[in-house]
């Protein structure tokens, strides 16, 4: 079988150079003949052979409009490469952009065709963020129906193809996102402080704000601590000042992007999501294996991994009093919600096999 998975992000392309992701690559080619990955990405990146049958190529496009145009075309010339009457498999790793440049090559190669769903565009919120996303609600309302195989990140996703698209059960496969384990035992802050950790992307649809906000009100409850955000993006600025409109700049502390985060959770005593949407929450999985509870907007992996009143507290979209009000249960009982760290589920050899499952699924009878 050759595999061609089509994605975006240029963020994901430099993750190419990482030798931890380039081995986990590696691992996923172990499965196919030949793989080959073509990413959207801007200019200044050049082709990397992950392995000897693995091999990814950067559109190095100028314009984010222009990438699948230039994808299409590469597209059709890696698919040049295959023997005659060879099996193919396209994965596309959104049923968006990378889904429609999935399709038409799927239409022009007689390939098999297998669309992901990582973030759960059914949410409200995804669709009013901006007007290409409604765009993209539709693109995926027509594709997804015409996919020979799905995989999802989590439940939540799948019911909703099922009830909202009337996609059989059979054509859908659900797999979180792998993330590799992190080595963080819980001690609590050196100073012995209450600890907020959020980790997150700083774009508007994590809602950062609103864990500012909360963390705000929460200080004004009577409540004592302090609040990690660890990531980066084009509202750091925005969020750097609203926490020194509320007052709170001495006591939450921005950090950007790192590698390791290990350090962090181990400082944690609850971790804090606020989105608006999440396909699943690796950030906030890592939490949960690492024993730390959880208060989470009712996105991604709320009530499948993280459940309400045990190792966290789910909250609606949007409500901040909730989340003050929850880091307030947790700051006064402690020990009410302190899980101990759940085993993940599987080891990657396990994850591998998933993977090849949701892959071959795809598959002609």
């Amino acid at each position: 079988m050759t595999l061609l998975t089509i994605g975006s992000g240029h963020r994901n392309f430099s993750d190419f150079l990482n030798p931890k992701s380039r081995e986990r690559i590696a691992a996923y080619g172990t499965l196919v003949d030949r793989s080959f990955i073509l990413a959207f990405t801007r200019p200044g990146f050049e082709k990397q052979t992950l392995a000897e049958n693995v091999i990814a190529f950067p559109t190095n496009s100028s314009s984010r409009w222009l990438a699948p145009f230039q994808a299409w075309r590469m597209g059709k010339a890696i698919l040049g490469l295959a023997s005659k009457g060879e099996e193919i498999v396209i994965s596309a790793q959104d049923p968006f952009e990378s889904g429609l440049v999935a399709w038409l090559l799927r239409r022009r190669s007689g390939a098999r065709l297998q669309l992901q769903v990582h973030t759960d565009f059914f949410s409200p919120y995804f669709r009013r963020e901006r007007w290409e996303n409604r765009v993209r609600f539709r693109i995926a309302k027509f594709l997804l129906p015409r996919a020979d195989c799905i995989r999802v990140v989590s439940q939540r996703i799948k019911r909703s193809l099922e009830s909202q698209l009337k996609i059989e059960a059979s054509k859908i496969v659900t797999l979180p996102i792998w993330s590799v384990p992190l080595d963080a035992v819980p001690q609590g802050a050196a100073d012995g402080a209450f600890s907020i950790l959020v980790v997150a992307r700083l774009e508007k649809e994590k809602q950062i704000d609103h864990a500012l906000l909360a963390f705000h009100k929460f200080i004004k409850r009577g409540g004592a601590g302090k609040m990690a955000i660890v990531g980066d993006g084009s509202e750091r600025r925005l969020l750097e000042n609203l926490a020194r409109t509320l007052k709170i700049h001495n006591q939450v502390v921005f950090h950007g992007w790192r590698d390791n985060l290990s350090h962090y959770y181990a400082e944690a005593d609850v971790f804090l999501v606020t989105s608006q949407y999440e396909g699943w929450g690796v950030a906030a999985a890592d939490a949960v294996y690492a024993g730390i509870p959880v208060v989470m907007t009712d996105v991604g992996l709320a009530g499948e991994l993280v459940r309400d009143g045990g190792n966290g507290i789910i909250v609606p979209v949007g409500d901040t009093d909730a989340i003050a009000r929850a880091l307030s249960s947790i700051a006064a009982d402690p020990d009410r919600f302190k899980p101990r760290p759940i085993r993940r589920q599987e080891s990657f050899d396990e994850y591998l096999a998933r993977y090849r499952e949701a892959l071959y699924r795809c598959r002609r009878d």
